[in-house]
């Protein structure tokens, strides 16, 4: 993920957000939406936050197609011409390999 010269704010790319897992840390989730660490533990807090996320102990993770669907992006929008998903995609946190099903 690059660093803009002008702020110290990270700048998402279709290509990083194409390559994000089934959910992402709550803070990553955070900087992708463009709001302070601070704000999205208030609006988890409050119950406010603008997509799903899930308590894992004191982990909180946030689902990636809720994530990009809010950026008003669809999961297709994010696969290569040929219409497939790209190869980091999984199922339940499991790579899979061409060919399975």
């Amino acid at each position: 993920m690059p660093q803009s010269a002008a702020a110290s704010k990270p700048e998402w790319t279709l290509a990083d957000l194409r390559s994000l897992p089934p959910t992402v840390p709550a803070r990553q989730a955070d900087s992708i939406i463009g709001m302070s660490i601070s704000t999205g533990k208030r609006l988890r807090a409050e119950g406010a936050y603008p997509v799903p996320w899930v308590s894992i102990g004191r982990h909180h993770r946030v689902l990636t197609a809720p994530l990009l669907a809010f950026l008003g992006l669809r999961v297709d929008d994010l696969s290569d011409p040929a219409g497939t998903m790209p190869a980091q995609a999984a199922v339940d946190g499991v790579p899979q390999q061409e060919g399975a099903a």
